[in-house]
């Protein structure tokens, strides 16, 4: 995709072009030929050093409508059902798919501990090329979604509550992270002043859905991962759960990457140092988890990354009309990053 190039909207603003995207995978489908090998090609593309302005955070709102995104989703779906009909990709849902593709591709380099510069690109591009190939588990031949618990259920909200307001918040600020005070205020059916009592400015509302968010992925956490070594099965019921927590309107945490827009310098490090603290709780577990032959160990160190980027993609524009069924959305979400596209048969 060396025709990635920003382009100008009518505002007079660079906007990260769709059809510049749809061009680029278009052209490594004439490169490859093959499913893999051009999903391969288009996230080397999207991700090369040389472009690495093709998204920012203040601008990633103009990846957030379905109008923009559906050409691309169509052709990245297009490429994995050629590949099911030739054998070269397992059995699964296209839509899902090409959605989770674009959403870490879109959205790893603008979120993790730290930003991603030209060494950790490419180190990204080979971890992410694997990743959708192989998937992060150990045993490809069982699927990870077939084991479901109680806690995979959220409790509903207490209307009016503080938490169901920061929840409301928080969807609209995951769907329009430059949201002022005033469109949140009326959104919420209340008075910016009102607002601005319970809150104040507008980054201490932004800090409280964050801090919210923050709690309920240290209950999914325990919720889905026994103690001891990370499973293949946890790992599953963990995205799977972070998937359902998305699709939910009423639980709705806060996406990294709205957690991020619009901060000033101290609050994006704090936050990026909070998201990095919930995987710092994890790492032995999943060194140990690796070790007994549960989770792969390649490229396992850039999970925080591509897990923060999966949360930034789930309320985006890449899923506006995708979410029908949210328990088999969240099934194909957690198989595919479990799995990967190849058949299980497929070694690495």
């Amino acid at each position: 995709m060396s025709g990635i190039r920003r382009l100008t909207d009518r505002d007079g603003g660079g906007v990260p072009s769709a059809d510049i995207l749809v061009a680029g995978l278009k052209a490594a489908m004439r490169r490859h030929g093959r499913a893999l090998k051009t999903l391969h090609g288009f996230i080397g593309a999207a991700l090369d050093p040389n472009h690495a302005d093709l998204l920012r955070p203040g601008e990633s709102y103009l990846f957030r409508h379905e109008d923009v995104l559906r050409p691309v989703i169509a052709e990245v779906a297009s490429v994995v059902d050629a590949g099911i009909r030739s054998g070269e990709v397992r059995a699964c849902d296209s839509g899902v798919a090409a959605r989770v593709v674009l959403g870490l591709t879109l959205f790893a380099p603008l979120v993790g501990p730290t930003p991603l510069t030209g060494a950790g690109r490419r180190r990204t591009i080979e971890a992410l090329q694997d990743l959708i190939t192989y998937g992060c588990v150990g045993n490809r031949g069982t699927s990870p979604t077939g084991e479901r618990n109680r806690h995979q259920r959220f409790q509903p909200l207490e209307a009016g509550s503080r938490d169901a307001i920061l929840a409301s918040a928080s969807y609209l600020l995951n769907r329009r992270p430059q949201a002022p005070m005033e469109e949140i205020a009326a959104f919420l059916k209340v008075s910016s002043h009102t607002l601005g009592l319970y809150f104040g400015e507008r980054d201490h509302l932004v800090s409280a859905c964050h801090s919210r968010t923050l709690t309920i992925f240290l209950h999914v956490q325990d919720a889905t991962l026994a103690p001891g070594p990370v499973t293949a099965a946890g790992v599953g019921r963990f995205v799977r759960a972070t998937a359902l927590s998305y699709f939910s309107p009423d639980v709705q945490p806060l996406s990294p990457i709205a957690a991020l827009s619009g901060a000033d310098g101290h609050s994006e490090a704090r936050r990026r140092l909070q998201w990095a603290g919930l995987w710092m709780l994890l790492r032995p577990r999943l060194i140990d988890g690796v070790g007994a032959g549960e989770l792969r160990e390649r490229h396992h160190q850039l999970a925080p990354r591509f897990w923060l980027a999966l949360c930034s993609s789930l309320p985006s524009g890449l899923w506006q009309e995708a979410i029908q069924d949210p328990d088999r959305e969240a099934d194909n979400v957690a198989e595919l990053i479990c799995l990967g596209l190849a058949p299980a048969e497929r070694t690495f």
